[in-house]
């Protein structure tokens, strides 16, 4: 277990804090690029890190991120329009490019004035389908992550986000559990038989061992850990499924190409990113792209009804005052497990019904635990680390999570990935 002071540390992510200040020298997701698809768009409130921002794509496409608050008055931009190649203020009109510049202030006769005046603006940079911001200083701000997932196109990556109402930690401690899949996601494990979608045939081999036995292995940029189950009726084989954790937000899942992103908006709220790729299969065009997205819940569909999409309005967010969207007739009738419809609400309803910042002191961590254990490990470190310190695994062929039937003498440890099966060329970095 943790103790109080340590939960806090991990947990609290402000931006006077130790963690608030450490992540901000890394690149964060805060939306998604079809999020702000139209040049020339109505502006959107961001809250990333505990403070809010105001983001817009100006007529020449390029993305703006400022504080929200106008730097006049205070005003918020949020509620600006967007005009040509920047946004402007509604109540006195000072109009602001992307990068901070004032570049009108019609209640000033001076136009000396605006050039001593400037917003505050932070990189922002476009790549695997999102949206990503440095908030840090400028002197700390790292090279942009060079994993290929990021460099693929749209027609082979699938990409998602929805939104949490806890904190970030517990959302990505359901990451690297292997112990509950083969548990609250034995509807979801039962009818994963679409052969065509790598991510189902991975699933559906979960259910046959619900006691797998868990080894980790810590690294500089996070670390990684094997789930071992045994197979009925062949001695000296084991399924390996290997999960890596890249700090501080992401986890690389052992069911496929696929890369989760737990961004804290606030210390109660969290965006969840999910990337899946193919580097050969077309799964970001239909019929794969619904058929991936239905899956595991991610469906737009499915999101809005469960309260969890971007857009969702506040009343509709699972809680106590919903009953968390469970169907409880369907438990007693035992048509469910859990009386929720999709393996992502399933996770969203254990992350969100523990509290809003979950109490780490009242646990008890069992052997099933050992990847829990590791991620508190690598988030104090994270969170203790000098400023300036950041280590991220930067090729993706040792940055991925995978599944294999390996023999009883062969050790996970040695391996990037699974045997045989090496990144195209065409796809690979010098």
């Amino acid at each position: 277990m943790l103790s109080h002071n340590e939960n806090e540390l991990i947990c609290r992510v402000g931006e006077q804090t130790p963690m608030g200040r450490s992540l901000r020298h890394y690149w964060t997701p805060f939306l998604q690029s079809s999020d702000l698809i139209e040049a020339g768009g109505d502006p959107r409130r961001i809250e990333l890190l505990g403070q809010s921002f105001v983001a817009f794509r100006g007529e020449d496409g390029v993305i703006g991120l400022l504080d929200e608050g106008c730097c006049h008055r205070g005003a918020s931009l949020a509620l600006g329009r967007v005009e040509g190649c920047g946004i402007r203020c509604l109540f006195h009109g000072w109009k602001f490019a992307a990068d901070g510049t004032l570049l009108e202030t019609p209640n000033i006769a001076d136009p000396r004035f605006r050039k001593r005046i400037r917003a505050r603006a932070y990189p922002v940079r476009e790549a695997g389908g999102l949206v990503w911001a440095y908030l840090g200083p400028k002197e700390f701000e790292p090279e942009f992550p060079r994993w290929n997932w990021l460099k693929l196109p749209a027609a082979n990556r699938v990409n998602s986000l929805h939104v949490l109402d806890c904190n970030y930690v517990q959302v990505t401690e359901g990451l690297v559990d292997s112990a509950h899949l083969s548990i609250l996601h034995a509807d979801g494990v039962a009818r994963a038989s679409d052969l065509e979608l790598d991510y189902g045939a991975r699933v559906s081999a979960m259910g046959k061992d619900l006691l797998p036995r868990l080894e980790i292995q810590d690294d500089e940029s996070g670390f990684r850990y094997a789930a071992l189950r045994v197979r009925d009726g062949e001695p000296g084989l084991r399924d390996v499924r290997v999960t890596q954790f890249v700090a501080p937000y992401s986890v690389y899942n052992a069911n496929g190409d696929i890369v989760t992103i737990m961004v804290p908006a606030t210390d109660t709220r969290t965006l969840f990113f999910h990337v899946f790729w193919d580097e050969e299969k077309p799964i970001g065009e239909e019929p794969l792209r619904s058929r991936q997205l239905d899956f595991v819940g991610l469906d737009r569909s499915t999101l809005c009804s469960f309260g969890i999409a971007l857009d969702s309005p506040e009343a509709d967010r699972p809680g106590w005052h919903n009953g968390f969207h469970q169907d409880r007739a369907a438990m007693r009738a035992g048509r469910s497990f859990t009386g929720i419809s999709g393996i992502v609400e399933e996770d969203a309803i254990m992350a969100i019904g523990s509290g809003p910042i979950r109490d780490r002191t009242l646990e008890n961590l069992c052997p099933s635990d050992l990847a829990v254990a590791g991620l508190y490990r690598a988030l104090l470190s994270v969170a203790r680390a000098e400023p300036g310190w950041i280590v991220s695994a930067e090729q993706d062929d040792v940055v991925r999570g995978w599944t294999a039937t390996l023999d009883e003498g062969r050790n996970w440890r040695d391996m990037t990935g699974p045997p045989q099966q090496p990144a195209p060329s065409h796809l690979q970095t010098a």
